[in-house]
């Protein structure tokens, strides 16, 4: 049995609540919502976005050492299928290993599976457009279609930054227990790394 070591209680517990009390004052007073953090319908916390973890990475004086683990590259199939597994270790000013997170995309993911297109823009081989699922940009008509073999392989560099990025904010939520005040958005609705390419947003 691994056993955990009981920190003092008189310098453990001060600790404590001074680390809280400074993640609330960075959240309430430098973090800007849409940019460091967002928030989604039906969640209970707020999505801890790429710019926020680098925030908090930057206030704590973490470095981070992010690596692709695994990929599966899946090519000869019609529609190539692409995943990247990764790991973010972060260590602290003095180079000491503090914790790490992981992360994982694939291009089976609903944000990369189908995009939308214009008319002209179709791919030959549907031939009933008016059974597609429709959506206006500016008044003009785009069709939802799966993803195709050309736009797959556009994607490889998105997915293996989106497991790096989702690796990296994980491991900031776990160290600097910043998971109190956020939560990691599975579906990256508000993504800033991303290229677009493949994208239903």
């Amino acid at each position: 049995m691994v056993s955990i070591e009981v920190p003092d209680e008189k310098t453990g517990i001060p600790k404590l609540k001074r680390m809280n009390k400074m993640l609330d004052a960075v959240y309430r007073t430098v973090m800007q919502k849409g940019t460091d953090f967002d928030t989604l319908p039906g969640s209970s916390k707020p999505i801890l976005l790429k710019p926020g973890a680098e925030l908090l990475a930057r206030h704590f004086d973490l470095v981070a050492d992010t690596k692709i683990l695994n990929g599966v590259e899946k090519m000869e199939q019609e529609v190539p299928y692409f995943q990247y597994d990764a790991e973010c270790r972060l260590y602290n000013a003095k180079g000491t290993f503090v914790g790490n997170g992981v992360g994982s995309c694939n291009t089976a993911e609903p944000q990369y599976a189908h995009m939308w297109v214009f008319l002209e823009d179709l791919p030959k081989t549907i031939k009933n457009p008016e059974e597609l699922e429709t959506r206006e940009i500016g008044r003009v008509k785009q069709f939802r279609v799966p993803l195709s073999r050309e736009e797959a392989f556009g994607l490889v560099n998105t997915i293996r930054k989106k497991a790096k990025k989702r690796a990296f904010v994980d491991a900031v939520l776990q160290v600097t227990s910043s998971s109190r005040l956020f939560t990691q958005d599975i579906v990256d609705s508000k993504d800033d790394d991303d290229d677009g390419k493949g994208s239903e947003s």
